[in-house]
């Protein structure tokens, strides 16, 4: 025959495996606890770092956008050097193989820079718009919202620079 336990130690087993099962469970809850803590503060820093790079990448939007502005003034001036030096409208951009179009644009962003800076000079913009007449003549609408030279040829006529 098989050896009966008693009662009592039958109970003992039981309360050992309770307790055994409790122990286990408690650890488990500790271990639990402790990764959602650890998961909480993770999406916290997720968070920072998404704030962060919202914020970096206006500032790198910011920069390059000053970048090219840099550019498109440093390429506008060299336009209207080439359009004080006589060349017309149409000459440049067939020399660059661009649009005339593209060409006044970049001379109106010089016109409208060098009015801004006379502006901020004398503390006001000249009466008729953006930049100063050259000798002899004045400035005219371009018809695009620019200004174009305006040189008097004689009592009668006037040549229109940029208009050809």
């Amino acid at each position: 025959m098989a050896k009966r336990e008693s009662k009592d130690e039958v109970r003992r087993k039981v309360r050992e495996a309770q307790a055994q099962a409790n122990r286990e469970r408690l650890q488990r809850e500790s271990a639990n606890r402790e990764d959602m803590v650890a998961f909480l503060v993770a999406e916290q820093k997720l968070a920072a770092v998404d704030e962060w790079e919202a914020e970096r990448h206006e500032q790198v939007r910011l920069e390059a956008e000053q970048r090219r502005e840099e550019q498109r003034l440093e390429g506008a001036r060299a336009l209207a050097r080439m359009r004080d030096r006589g060349e017309t409208v149409a000459g440049i951009a067939a020399l660059g193989a661009r649009s005339e179009k593209l060409v006044r644009s970049y001379l109106r962003k010089v016109a409208s820079s060098r009015g801004a800076a006379t502006s901020e000079a004398n503390g006001s913009q000249p009466p008729g718009g953006a930049g100063t007449a050259p000798a002899g003549g004045s400035h005219a609408s371009d018809g695009a919202g620019g200004q174009v030279s305006v040189a008097a040829a004689s009592s009668t006529s006037a040549v229109v620079g940029g208009a050809q």
